[in-house]
């Protein structure tokens, strides 16, 4: 901890410049290892890392490279060598030999962004297909939203929602209304793909209106499933119901009579002739 001028105490890791003893060349890596097909997972993963190490500026351009005669640009180089070479333990060798000579670490950073980030309309396709394809089958339900999620993350890589840079903002509802849309249209999707058995569920939620969100209705059907794994199942009209909660199905085959000369195994008793039928 230091002080300013106003001799408020702060925090010194907040200092982008800032270097713990305790950091060093081997302090971090992100894996799996970037080998060019999981650009956008694995970017995301190093920036939440270089960030919690409060490093990320020196690579998407927030602290520019000073000039030589800066006072700034010994401290500099100490950090941008430092995040260079994070980024060198966390790809394949195949790629490191491509960048290992690039001089700063936010050179390096933009040269495999332009390399793999760009938009594979090959890959797009694929995602596309994937997601109509996509099924429960034998999966339990959290591995199969889970499978599902994921490709729709991978998506938003390349097609992420477009967002107003108006110098005025929009107050129209049109950017809203279509973010609404892809939200239900990936509730739509999962609900589509599951089971038959989950079949009454999801279309009490795609009658709800407004539908609620995708986290809410994956809650909704795990219950549905836990229901389902320990026959705990709601059946309207049951002849037959015990203290537990389950259906008794052979009481519920029985027909009990009422009345004298009723018994267990005649439909209506005789007697008052009231012919009512017991079903508790």
């Amino acid at each position: 901890m230091v002080r300013n001028n106003n001799n408020q105490i702060q925090d010194q890791s907040l200092d982008p410049y800032f270097v713990h003893s305790s950091e060093n060349s081997s302090t971090m890596s992100v894996t799996p290892q970037l080998n060019g097909d999981n650009y956008h997972s694995w970017s995301m993963k190093m920036r939440r890392a270089l960030a919690m190490k409060n490093k990320y500026k020196f690579v998407d351009g927030s602290i520019p490279v000073p000039d030589e005669d800066d006072l700034n640009r010994p401290a500099w180089e100490r950090c941008s060598n430092l995040v260079h070479t994070w980024i060198i333990n966390s790809i394949s060798p195949s790629i490191v030999h491509n960048v290992v000579f690039v001089e700063h670490a936010i050179d390096m950073w933009n040269d495999l962004k332009d390399r793999f980030m760009r938009g594979d309309r090959i890959r797009v396709a694929q995602l596309h297909q994937e997601i109509a394809n996509s099924k429960q089958g034998d999966h339990k339900i959290i591995d199969y939203f889970i499978e599902l999620r994921g490709l729709w993350e991978e998506l938003d890589q390349y097609r992420p929602m477009p967002q107003c840079t108006c110098l005025m903002p929009c107050t129209c509802l049109a950017m809203r209304n279509a973010k609404g849309f892809r939200v239900e249209d990936r509730v739509i999707q999962f609900l589509i793909g599951l089971n038959e058995e989950y079949q009454g569920v999801a279309s009490q939620v795609l009658l709800m209106d407004p539908m609620p969100p995708i986290n809410r209705v994956f809650s909704l059907v795990m219950q549905q499933e836990r229901k389902l794994q320990y026959g705990v199942v709601h059946v309207q009209n049951t002849p037959l119901e015990d203290n537990t909660g389950l259906v008794n199905v052979v009481n519920g085959q029985k027909q009990f009579g009422r009345g004298r000369g009723g018994s267990p195994h005649q439909g209506r008793g005789r007697g008052n002739g009231n012919g009512r039928l017991c079903t508790f």
